[in-house]
């Protein structure tokens, strides 16, 4: 579960491969050994088999609710999350979920002039405090790190620019516009389906760079099989862990 939490779900072979995991059963089965012969397993003998006896074994939870065995649970201890602002969504919308934030019990007097997290004085910084902070204060519940798709949360702790984390890899909002225009370029003339980004396309809007870019980004990176280095474009693009929703347009896991 730390693991998967932390974003590090790939494998040797494949280290940024996403993968996705289920528990298979919250709680042991303690009745389920005890079923009919018609509804076992049957083995050559046409008694039941030995998964009978297996698969009540299988929860995190006896049924009295004591543990089976030592874990950390589903959002601690290695675990830990943050919640971003989506620079891709424009600077009103930000302002929205900023002002959202403080006025619902988010602790943004650190972002005020003088303070110490006032620097930089961005949107897209200060949103990111904001929203952290009611997310943090709401106790991680995913539901609180939305706003309306301004938000979304990473496992990666952000590196103070304005919400990037470290170690993901989407598109970087502190490049600068001609930086982003090239690595878009780039993108969409080596492979990248650009079409969706195109006026009147399904995720033309939000028309701004970063949107743009992220697509193109995303877009290049998963016809790659996210190899490794297709995420970079000169420092221009990170990795991110949670999938990212940029106005109406979710940005897709596949080529």
């Amino acid at each position: 579960m730390s693991r998967v939490l932390s974003g590090r779900t790939g494998t040797p072979h494949r280290p940024n491969a996403d993968m996705d995991v289920y528990i298979f059963s919250l709680f042991n089965e303690d009745e389920k050994g005890r079923l009919s012969v018609d509804a076992a397993f049957l083995n050559d003998n046409g008694k039941p088999g030995p998964s009978d006896d297996i698969e009540n074994n299988y929860g995190l939870f006896y049924p009295n609710m004591q543990k089976v065995y030592e874990f950390v649970g589903f959002g601690g201890g290695g675990g830990a999350s943050w919640c971003v602002a989506n620079a891709a969504v424009g600077d009103a919308r930000l302002q929205a979920a900023l002002d959202n934030a403080c006025g619902n019990g988010a602790d943004c007097g650190a972002i005020q002039p003088g303070a110490p997290c006032f620097q930089p004085d961005t949107k897209l910084a200060h949103a990111t405090y904001a929203v952290n902070s009611y997310y943090q204060r709401s106790g991680q519940d995913k539901a609180a790190c939305d706003f309306n798709g301004a938000a979304y949360v990473v496992y990666d702790e952000p590196d103070g620019r304005g919400g990037v984390p470290f170690n993901s890899k989407k598109k970087k909002s502190s490049v600068g516009e001609s930086w982003l225009q090239a690595a878009l370029e780039y993108a969409c003339g080596h492979g990248a389906d650009c079409g969706a980004i195109q006026p009147g396309a399904a995720c033309f809007e939000p028309d701004t760079k970063v949107a743009h870019a992220s697509y193109a980004f995303n877009s290049y990176y998963q016809r790659n099989q996210r190899g490794s280095g297709t995420c970079d474009f000169n420092g221009a693009a990170s990795i991110v862990y949670q999938q990212p929703k940029i106005g109406n347009c979710v940005l897709p896991s596949g080529a």
